[in-house]
């Protein structure tokens, strides 16, 4: 997932992690800020985003802020 995310950056639309950034840039990993990015990555039809957002969902928050804190650009 963590090359998925990278791909996400590496993208034009994504410069500033799309619909990720929510959880990626401004660290908010609780279940409701990834509730909200599954749904915004949803409706936006990302399907990069949509697999990470799901994959975050497996995730505790402890493990997604370890998963995250690990992620470099």
């Amino acid at each position: 997932m963590r090359a998925t995310i990278d791909r996400i950056y590496e993208t034009e639309r994504g410069a500033a992690g799309c619909c990720l950034h929510v959880v990626t840039d401004d660290h908010n990993v609780t279940d409701s800020a990834v509730d909200v990015i599954v749904a915004a990555a949803a409706s936006s039809g990302h399907l990069m985003c949509q697999a990470v957002a799901l994959f975050l969902t497996s995730l505790t928050v402890d493990e997604r802020r370890s998963f995250l804190r690990v992620r470099r650009r």
